[in-house]
């Protein structure tokens, strides 16, 4: 990942990445950690393992073929380890790793591989993040602290981190959690926040390194020059799709001139609708359709193959889009531009075309200040319970970068609340030799004949939802098994037809 983005803006990521309300609250993972985390993999590779304090590529993959390790490597360790079940990107990082080419990983190369895989996590969140215009990432915040050189353990550090967070919208920060300790006993309060809000945000200062990244990101000419390497849209292709958008003005300006009279050209109005406004929606159709959010990416760490080959054939049919308009509008262009005069001229309407494109960049500005990061008024769901009003505040976008901070704080303030009943439960695992080691569970249903398991591809499921409820999380899930769907209610143990 590159070095504009910090820890916090990593953690921003992961917490406000595609399964927020399932994130477990684990940041932090110390090299001891790492060191075990070895051993583990060594020990759970079955017959092709080597117990010599090294790992081959043949004993990772053996362990994380099996079911049950998916388990403790989701639901004991940081988010970004979950890069550990994805086979492609554990081949690249092993290549790139096994510097004497032994075939194996010693323990400062094991550690690197991680790095590695973190690193990758981070790009594929910051990516998605990216084409989703995100407006909320931590930056210039130093929320999270580095764990090498720590005293504290990163349990402690987590929390730590976490009373951080909650503390800038929860009220004023517990003494503890400032001088360094862990903040243990601290009161925790969940931010209240309305879906619409008015007046100024107590953290409108704290936005400047938000708005530049946005706007290097997002803005049709800014980004040209500063966008992140991490964006589908590179650089090169902003510069393609801002001529094509030049070369579009003059063709509405050439239009608009075949139904009004010339001296309407220098109007303000008349550049605004036929210059700035045609140019402005077409860079946007072009910046969905090349970077196609939603549909056009897979977290390929946890997707199965297929979701992985339908979001590259959306991006494929995207950017196809792109091109096929791209072309017609420069063909057409340049075909009015050299048949005569009658037609379009790009000498007489440069100044138009200019003063539309200028006026175009002022427009995204406009948009980025005064809607999605204005200070004063807002209009989402800063909670996860999603509603129809809150949910229409969302496609607005306004106060956007408010709301996701708020969010994000809502989800820290969560996991700090179910901090006690996660600690119970590593301790109850660590009591029987399991913590941050392979576990599979089984679950079953009653019928008329007695009782059955659950099919295999819901077990595992069924059990993340089951611990996710024992830390707070819903009382009720809905699962398909054998073509039949259930509902389970934890609390009572009971299932019933979906």
């Amino acid at each position: 990942m590159n070095d504009h983005i910090n820890l916090t803006c990593a953690l921003v990521l992961e917490v406000l990445g595609a399964e927020i309300e399932e994130w477990n609250g684990r940041i932090h993972m110390s090299k001891k950690e790492k060191e075990d985390l070895l051993t583990t993999i060594e020990a759970s590779a079955g017959h092709v393992k080597h117990l010599d304090g090294a790992l081959s590529l043949e004993e990772i993959l053996s362990c994380i073929a099996k079911k049950e390790n998916h388990s403790f490597l989701r639901e004991d360790m940081p988010e970004s380890m979950t890069a550990l079940a994805y086979e492609d990107l554990v081949l690249d990082c092993f290549s790139h790793r096994d510097k004497d080419k032994s075939g194996k990983l010693d323990m400062e190369e094991w550690i690197l591989f991680l790095d590695d895989l973190e690193n990758l996590h981070h790009g594929y969140l910051l990516s998605n993040a990216l084409r989703q215009s995100r407006a909320f990432f931590g930056m210039g915040r130093d929320w999270v602290q580095d764990v090498e050189g720590s005293l504290l353990s990163s349990n402690q550090l987590d929390r730590q981190t976490l009373l951080k967070i909650t503390g800038g919208g929860c009220g004023s920060l517990p003494d503890q959690a400032q001088d360094g300790s862990d903040g243990e006993g601290a009161e925790v309060k969940f931010p209240e926040h309305g879906r619409f809000q008015v007046g100024l945000d107590p953290e409108w200062r704290t936005c400047l390194q938000d708005f530049s990244f946005y706007s290097a990101n997002n803005h049709p000419l800014h980004g040209i020059f500063c966008c992140s390497p991490d964006h589908p849209l590179s650089w090169q292709e902003r510069l393609v799709i801002e001529a094509v958008t030049v070369m579009f003005t003059y063709f509405t300006i050439w239009l608009a001139g075949e139904n009004a009279e010339e001296h309407f050209a220098n109007d303000f109005m008349f550049s605004i609708v036929f210059s700035t406004l045609p140019g402005v929606v077409l860079w946007w159709t072009f910046f969905l359709l090349f970077t196609c959010p939603k549909l056009g990416i897979a977290n390929e760490a946890k997707s199965k193959k297929e979701d992985i080959a339908q979001a590259r054939k959306w991006q494929c049919v995207g950017e196809s889009l792109s091109y096929v308009i791209a072309v017609c509008v420069l063909i057409g262009v340049i075909s009015f531009a050299i048949t005569g005069r009658k037609y379009i001229s790009l000498r007489d309407n440069t100044v138009a075309g200019i003063r539309g494109r200028v006026q175009g960049y002022i427009v995204f500005w406009l948009l980025q200040t005064f809607v999605y990061f204005n200070p004063i008024v807002a209009w989402g769901q800063p909670h996860l319970t999603t509603t129809a009003f809150g949910f229409l505040g969302n496609m607005t976008g306004l106060g956007k970068r408010r709301i996701e901070r708020q969010k994000f704080q809502y989800i820290c303030a969560k996991a700090l609340k179910s901090w006690e009943p996660r600690q119970h439960r590593e301790q109850l695992l660590k009591d029987q030799n399991l913590w941050r080691m392979p576990r599979f569970a089984v679950w079953e249903y009653e019928t008329g004949e007695g009782f059955k398991d659950y099919s295999d591809d819901c077990a595992e499921f069924i059990e993340h939802k089951y611990q996710r409820w024992q830390e707070g999380g819903p009382k009720r899930t809905k699962v398909f098994s054998d073509g039949r769907s259930f509902m389970i209610a934890f609390e009572k143990m009971e299932q019933s037809s979906g």
